[in-house]
């Protein structure tokens, strides 16, 4: 169920929030997401999303195909990379590989190893969530990043399975 229409501009004033179905496409893959909740209107059953939560539909899409699909090819890659909004360059410094790396496995020459599958799946889910300050990272990454400073961590209850934010 997409709609770009609002419930507004359909005419229906009756919304109530319900549970919806988000299909993304990664590559050629399809993922459903059933993970979320938008403002339905109970007439035609249109609904909006804002573009929070889309940016997490496709992080979780790309995480999905990236951990389920044993080779996953070079579009569903360049997807991950998309939805993360990182260029080539930030991405290879983020999973520890030169940029041609990065080239190769969304042109589907190079294949890409389990361990950075799952590196990539973790940044990805990590940013879905909020448990990951992608910024942060990329600077850790990049040696950009200041110099460490004495931190405190508090551990939170579950939800969060790192029980705190990478910072």
């Amino acid at each position: 169920m997409e709609s770009t229409k609002s419930t507004d501009e359909c005419g229906h004033a009756a919304t109530r929030v319900k549970a919806i179905k988000h299909v993304e496409r990664v590559g050629p893959y399809k993922v459903n997401d059933a993970t979320g909740n938008a403002r339905v209107c109970e007439a035609c059953g249109d609904y909006t999303i804002s573009c929070t939560q889309l940016e997490r539909y496709e992080l979780r899409a790309a995480a999905t195909v990236l951990r389920e699909v044993a080779h996953p090819d070079g579009a569903a890659i360049r997807y991950a990379r998309k939805a993360l909004g990182l260029k080539p360059t930030e991405f290879g410094a983020l999973v520890g590989v030169a940029p041609e790396h990065v080239s190769g496995w969304e042109s589907g020459a190079q294949p890409v190893t389990i361990a950075q599958r799952m590196a990539m799946v973790g940044y990805l889910e990590g940013v879905a969530s909020g448990a990951v300050d992608l910024d942060w990272m990329l600077a850790q990454a990049q040696g950009t990043a200041p110099a460490s400073q004495a931190m405190e961590f508090d551990v939170v209850p579950c939800g969060n399975p790192l029980g705190r934010r990478l910072r």
